[in-house]
């Protein structure tokens, strides 16, 4: 596959959908660091809907959540669309959802903080890439699978068109947290064809768009299908 006169390298890389309750009451990246080693993923796409969040001013990320509090907002995730990765152990997270806060004087946020908790336990689902020793830029230290369904496109290019079904698109360096996709015709950052993601985008002002710059992409294949050519 070529980007203009850039041919994009194709890794067919080890990955599996799964299904998975992660821990409330955590900083949210930490509940999905945990996800990660629990499975041995290196990195995952992960859908999570419907889920009860709060916002405690003041407390450390490594704090446990008093039992009687004093302060703080609650809210509810309606839909969150997140690329979760180890560097090290340490997680990264970005991705775009839908959330509100139960506090009438809460203005609305264009980023949701990694360290948002959790008020209960949540399942996720979606697709974990299993660690191993092939360093890549999003999806971290990756397993290659020659016969796999799912691969990571590595190029630089401003748009998706011509990309097969994509799950994902990669985090850059601008676009880390997780963002509003509240302006947006949102439908999700996985599982959408990117030729409808483009279209869906299109019609709103690039300020609120994400960023368009992919540099790594997670596409399911049909078996036999050649996308370096």
């Amino acid at each position: 596959m070529t980007q203009g006169d850039v041919k994009t390298q194709a890794i067919p890389v080890a990955a599996t959908r799964f299904e998975d309750i992660i821990d409330g009451y955590f900083p949210l990246q930490e509940s999905l660091r945990q996800m990660l080693n629990r499975n041995g993923f290196a990195s995952a796409c992960v859908t999570l809907t419907h889920a009860p969040i709060m916002d405690i001013p003041d407390l450390a990320p490594d704090a446990p959540v008093p039992l009687r509090l004093t302060k703080g907002i609650a809210g509810i995730a309606d839909r969150l669309d997140l690329i979760v990765t180890l560097d090290g152990p340490d997680p990264h997270l970005s991705g775009a959802g839908k959330w509100r806060w139960y506090a009438k004087d809460r203005a609305p946020t264009k980023l949701l903080s990694p360290l948002t908790r959790l008020a209960e336990p949540a399942i996720v689902q979606g697709i974990g890439l299993i660690a191993g020793d092939t360093q890549t830029q999003t999806f971290g230290k990756v397993t290659v699978r020659q016969e796999s369904k799912f691969v990571i496109l590595q190029d630089q290019k401003t748009g998706l068109p011509g990309i097969p079904h994509a799950f994902s698109w990669a985090r850059s360096p601008v676009s880390d947290g997780i963002c509003s996709a509240a302006d947006l015709h949102f439908t999700g950052l996985f599982e959408t064809p990117a030729h409808t993601a483009d279209h869906n985008y299109a019609p709103h002002p690039a300020s609120i768009r994400p960023t368009q710059i992919f540099t790594e992409i997670l596409v399911q294949i049909d078996p036999g299908q050649d996308i370096a050519r």
